[in-house]
């Protein structure tokens, strides 16, 4: 129980490779937390404790990892040992967002909106508008949960003015916006703090939907490089991405491959996270030889859940033609399943190297063309 608060992630995170995510939290909101993935697990020891509260966390365009205090300094960390490098302005409240392609941190102050350049070491006032909240929406305009009245999201125009976009019936705390290109696209998330429910605007026609309640304190929010939506509750940090059923990304032999040479296993790729219990139970596989009409026996069956990959081991293979099935009841980790089958054809040939020589003659050099030419035979 770290009582987390803010969450960023270093560069290099992916959903394949996963990477470094710093939280913050503590009892007195001052210690820095570094983990390794937020897949699973727990965050024991402090990287740092502080002699500030670190409330929302963001790494800017150069890689800087930058904090708010809740009323103190905007904070530089040291990635590597959490120690604060440099402090700049006091007032400094929570909200924290980076504007991309520049050198520019938007941040919320005691006196409204500030811009602060990492370049210069300077801040400017955007906006009288005291917020929480703060977030860059895809077309690269900024959004703000008013504070202390908590109960409308805004956006600011180029010249600081607010627009009220939504009213909540509940205080909003953070926003966070779904990734272009992503499931999570034209979507908009809110946290409140009270019962811990979490808000998705449809912001076409901006309809709202209660997606998640009964959690702790919510407090911050962000669209990690995966594309899921990241949470911060009292206890724990929660992961939201959408339920979908399981499809087949890539297997080994592909689907109409030839091959030179016998195989002693094959792989199969999904992309989403499956039920290891189901990816690796031989049931969901079956492996046919077509000329011959009968099963290859399996033998062992294992699943990597990092790479969301089953391996499939088996005895060599004669030269023929074969069917791969992986059927439709294997589930991911949402109890979701393949919507149908999927099959595989792959052929094994007779391998004719010992049956097969080569033959070069008639070498042609044509010094002005600048080639040379050589006639090669291939004998059975």
């Amino acid at each position: 129980d770290i009582s987390p608060l803010g969450i960023a992630f270093a560069p290099g995170f992916s959903e394949q490779a996963g990477g470094t995510v710093y939280l913050s939290g503590g009892a007195g909101r001052n210690r820095l937390y570094r983990v390794n993935s937020l897949t699973g697990g727990e965050a024991k020891t402090a990287l740092a404790t502080l002699d500030v509260p670190i409330y929302d966390m963001v790494f800017d365009t150069n890689g800087l990892l930058w904090a708010t205090t809740g009323g103190g300094p905007l904070v530089q960390l040291d990635p590597g040992t959490g120690a604060i490098l440099e402090r700049h302005g006091d007032g400094v409240c929570l909200g924290l967002a980076v504007r991309p392609g520049t050198t520019e941190l938007c941040v919320s102050t005691s006196e409204g909106v500030e811009i602060f350049d990492t370049a210069t070491k300077r801040f400017r006032r955007f906006s009288s508008i005291r917020v929480d909240g703060l977030a860059i929406a895809p077309d690269g305009t900024l959004w703000g949960t008013t504070w202390p009245s908590g109960g409308e999201v805004i956006r600011f125009d180029a010249k600081g003015r607010a627009e009220i976009m939504l009213r909540t019936s509940q205080e909003a705390e953070c926003l966070a916006f779904g990734r272009p290109g992503t499931l999570l696209e034209n979507l908009l998330f809110i946290s409140h703090a009270e019962g811990g429910q979490l808000t998705m605007v449809d912001l076409t026609s901006m309809q709202t939907a209660a997606v998640a309640t009964g959690g702790g304190r919510g407090d911050f929010l962000h669209i990690g490089p995966d594309g899921r939506l990241y949470a911060t509750q009292s206890t724990q940090v929660d992961v939201f991405y959408p339920s979908l059923q399981p499809r087949v990304v890539a297997t080994s032999p592909v689907n109409g491959s030839n091959l030179a040479s016998s195989i002693r296993s094959a792989t199969v790729t999904f992309d989403s996270d499956m039920s290891p219990a189901a990816a690796a139970n031989p049931a969901f596989y079956h492996l046919r030889n077509l000329n011959n009409a009968y099963d290859v026996t399996l033998g062992a069956v294992t699943y990597d859940a990092a790479a969301r990959r089953t391996t499939l081991q088996f005895e060599l293979l004669p030269r023929d033609t074969y069917e791969l099935v992986i059927e439709a009841g294997i589930a991911n980790l949402e109890g979701q399943t393949l919507a149908m089958a999927y099959a595989v054809e792959f052929s094994i040939l007779e391998d004719l190297t010992g049956l097969v020589t080569m033959g070069f003659s008639n070498t042609r050099i044509d010094r002005a063309a600048g080639t040379v030419s050589i006639d090669a035979a291939v004998i059975n």
